[in-house]
């Protein structure tokens, strides 16, 4: 079966855009996952975090979160907190190993 050129050109292209799409929005915010008591982001680590709250905070901010509210730290050694990245609300972390991990905010206010 012989493949019409353009029509392979097209899917090509649409599967590439779709590929560069996702590649950077996985890079940006973490996906969703519902648990109950604490919101998990996946590549965390948990255990004994190695940060006081204000080296935490300095960290999200030289990640490029601004408006960084009330921090805390839940009962897997993880920072949390809620921040503005560019225009959106996101809800963000900061494991033991100094990764900050971001997703949108679901305000249901």
């Amino acid at each position: 079966m012989m493949i019409d050129p353009i029509r392979s050109s097209r899917l090509a292209l649409a599967l590439s855009s779709l590929l560069l799409y996702s590649g950077a929005q996985a890079q940006t915010l973490a996906p969703r996952e519902e648990t109950t008591g604490s919101i998990p982001a996946p590549g965390l680590q948990q255990g004994t975090s190695s940060y006081s709250q204000a080296q935490a905070r300095a960290r999200m901010e030289a990640m490029g979160f601004v408006a960084i509210g009330e921090l805390w730290l839940d009962n897997k050694g993880v920072w949390r907190g809620v921040a503005t990245s560019g225009a959106r609300r996101v809800d963000v972390s900061l494991d033991n190993q100094g990764k900050v991990a971001a997703r949108p905010r679901i305000d249901l206010n």
